[in-house]
């Protein structure tokens, strides 16, 4: 859906191809087995695959247009009818790569907000290294992905996280005091830990680190680590 500025790119669950063929032609033990999940279908040919480093979050990135990209789940909001039209003015005028807010948590999450409680304010890259920002809460320019790359899909629960990191330690990244939207915490990324990427991570920050010996603004993070 497009109109004026913006467009709305949606993936719908249970409305794929995987999905219609199932339906179409699986047994009732197929459909027993896998009927309530979201299936995708893959149709090659010979030399051909499918790439996972090529695949982008909600399989949106690849047809967004737009500058800036905003990723919502569908159990997700925008916190209020307005949240839009007070964002736009700062993705105009702002030189970050990345514009990011705060949601308002729906449900109990392992950060321990309340629901209905605030999540999370200015996050500086020390903190990033223990805690995620939202994704909900965050604009990303369209072409940071062509720069970095897009998300690991090695990460299943929190590949958003790893990117994110990379981001921080390579473009300038702007917090500002909005509630963008309202996270419905009901995924498994907001109830569990992916075992990967803790287990990954202090080999990542070490090796983000070694890169930059002279950048002063790190010397305190690099003496603490």
């Amino acid at each position: 859906l497009t109109w004026g500025d913006y467009s709305i790119r949606m993936r719908r669950g249970g409305g794929g191809l995987g999905n219609a063929a199932l339906r179409a032609s699986g047994t009732p033990e197929q459909q027993q087995k896998w009927g309530g999940l979201c299936l995708a279908m893959a149709i090659t040919e010979p030399g051909c695959g499918s790439d996972p480093s090529q695949v982008a979050t909600s399989a949106v990135l690849d047809a967004a247009r737009g500058e800036w990209v905003l990723i919502l789940g569908s159990d997700d909001r925008l916190h209020a009818t307005d949240t839009l039209a007070t964002i736009v003015p700062l993705l105009q005028t702002s030189t970050a790569a990345v514009i990011y807010g705060d949601v308002r948590m729906m449900a109990p999450n392992q950060n321990r907000v309340p629901v209905g409680g605030r999540y999370a304010g200015l996050m500086s890259l020390e903190r990033l290294l223990a805690d995620n920002i939202c994704q909900q809460s965050m604009f990303y320019r369209r072409r940071v992905f062509a720069e970095l790359g897009l998300f690991d899909l090695r990460y299943r629960l929190h590949a958003d996280w790893e990117f994110n990191l990379r981001l921080a330690f390579q473009r300038p990244m702007q917090w500002v005091d909005v509630i963008v939207a309202d996270y419905a915490a009901t995924g498994m990324s907001a109830t569990r830990r992916d075992e990967q990427l803790a287990a990954e991570m202090p080999e990542m920050i070490r090796r983000e680190l070694a890169r930059r010996p002279y950048d002063r603004a790190l010397w305190p993070l690099q003496r603490r680590l």
